[in-house]
């Protein structure tokens, strides 16, 4: 599979649940964060807003990782004879 046949949807399917509960849990503590260094309390927010600040948040940290093993992958490549 190469990089641009790589699909961040079916990585995430892939995981288990215990994986993405704590990806989510990473994303609800960095919404909550973002919230606060905004000056914004959470109930102002409703709960569509909020899950939609939550999937953001969630995505990020996904494409992160997926990013982060991608170099990886290229750095073991340069440093492997």
């Amino acid at each position: 599979m190469g990089i641009k046949d790589f699909d961040i949807e079916n990585f995430i399917e892939s995981k288990t649940h215990k994986i993405k509960q704590r990806v989510r849990d990473k994303a609800i503590k960095k919404a909550e964060n973002n919230l606060i260094r905004n000056g914004r309390p959470q109930t102002d927010l409703t709960p569509e807003e909020w899950e939609s600040l939550v999937c953001e948040e969630e995505d990020s940290i996904w494409n992160n990782y997926k990013k982060g093993s991608i170099t990886s992958i290229i750095a073991m490549a340069f440093w492997l004879p």
